[in-house]
């Protein structure tokens, strides 16, 4: 059953992927970067050593953002055919937790390297941390292709749900506190270089803490024609904070704004 999980929502934008801090929790076992480009794309990227010991991660986090019903979205192009990635949200004392992975080619066990190839899974953890799981097979290859996830949270019943390609993966009992969203890669069992670009990461959302969020996201409506801005080497850093504010209240710009040195 093919469903949208953004009907009914009318106020979105565009998240800056400049937000996503980048975190890397096993420099022994990975080794990469986490960056956005010009294109407001995030980008992963690296290379990864055979471990089997954890969900050793690398990627990027948003700073602390206000419950309230939403749908937040991503389209992921996979380049290389090793990794998984992970889209979520989190609590910020961790639980209710939900998370929507795609396995290109990484074990879904510590125990023993299996894999599983082309696999999405939905999995989370409810309020008391209970930890469940559903998996389904990509409908197309896994790489030079987009794959589109989203993630909704109804605050008023306190459901948590994840989607992959307009399809419900899995859902949990959950009501989030302060939270942040997350994009990230795994590789367990494997060895060898990854890559994931994250595109059109747009976030729709209800009531008044609609705009606490716009700006702790930097988001800008894609609705209004994108400014080109001219200036001086010596003023970038004072056109970079105008840049940012603009985008706070909904102008949107391609990546940073072009540098043309008029001095």
């Amino acid at each position: 059953m093919v469903n949208n999980p953004a009907a009914g929502f009318t106020q979105y934008f565009q998240i800056n992927p400049s937000v996503f801090l980048p975190f890397n929790d096993a420099p022994n076992y990975i080794s990469g970067t986490v960056k956005p480009d010009e294109t407001d794309r995030l980008i992963i990227a690296g290379r990864s050593l055979f471990h089997l010991q954890d969900w050793h991660s690398i990627g990027g986090r948003t700073e602390l953002l206000d419950p309230h019903s939403f749908v937040i979205t991503v389209s992921v192009l996979p380049v290389k055919s090793l990794g998984a990635y992970s889209f979520g949200v989190a609590n910020l004392n961790r639980y209710p937790k939900i998370n929507i992975s795609h396995f290109l080619r990484s074990s879904l066990t510590l125990q023993d390297a299996v894999f599983e190839d082309n696999f999405y899974s939905g999995f989370g953890y409810d309020d008391d941390g209970l930890r469940t799981q559903t998996g389904v097979y990509a409908p197309w290859k896994a790489t030079g292709r987009h794959h589109n996830f989203s993630i909704s949270y109804n605050h008023e019943d306190g459901e948590l749900s994840c989607f992959a390609n307009g399809v419900r993966v899995h859902s949990i009992p959950g009501r989030l506190g302060k939270f942040y969203i997350e994009l990230l890669a795994q590789t367990v069992g494997v060895e060898g270089e990854f890559e994931f670009h994250f595109e059109n990461i747009f976030y729709y959302g209800q009531n008044k803490v609609w705009h606490c969020n716009t700006e702790a996201l930097r988001g800008w409506d894609p609705r209004y024609p994108p400014v080109f801005v001219s200036y001086s080497h010596d003023d970038r850093w004072v056109v970079l904070d105008l840049v940012d504010r603009l985008r706070r209240v909904g102008q949107p710009f391609k990546g940073e704004p072009q540098l043309i040195d008029l001095t």
